[in-house]
């Protein structure tokens, strides 16, 4: 009878702490955004800073701060606007750029538009301390050129 008990209880004490099951939509690329405009970017202006056009800046972003699941790591044609994917629009808490020289700049609109934070290595625990939390619709990153 112990030993039975003692079963139900581990088995119990196991399914409570299996791993959430995430939807596959948290893995959807963002998108490249169809601008067309005039306007330099917050990228085109930092040209000396920047790296050349067709490298790639890599970030990963969290739903929740502190780096807390689930996460998605995603690499970027280097200064080209994207917008985020419908899972992750207004849901990013917390980014991390890849490497040192990885810089991404996250904006509260889509297409690169409205209040914008600049995110350079390690990253932010927590975009709330910013005033961004739950607020990021597109994202641009690049390789900054340390002089």
């Amino acid at each position: 009878m112990q030993l039975r008990l003692t079963l139900v209880a581990a088995f119990a004490a196991i399914a409570l702490a299996a791993p959430p099951a995430y939807p596959s939509e948290i893995y959807e690329a963002p998108q490249l955004a169809n601008i067309t405009t005039t306007e330099p970017s917050a990228v085109e202006i930092a040209e000396p800073l920047v790296s050349k056009r067709g490298e790639t800046a890599g970030t990963t972003w969290c739903e929740h701060s502190m780096h807390t699941k689930p996460c998605v790591r995603l690499d970027f044609e280097a200064a080209k606007c994207y917008n985020l994917a419908r899972y992750w629009n207004d849901k990013m808490s917390s980014i991390f750029p890849t490497s040192r020289t990885d810089r991404c700049i996250v904006y509260e609109n889509t297409n690169c538009k409205g209040k914008r934070l600049t995110v350079s290595w390690p990253g932010i625990n927590r975009l709330a301390d910013r005033g961004m939390n739950d607020k990021v619709s597109s994202i641009e990153c690049f390789k900054y050129m340390a002089s």
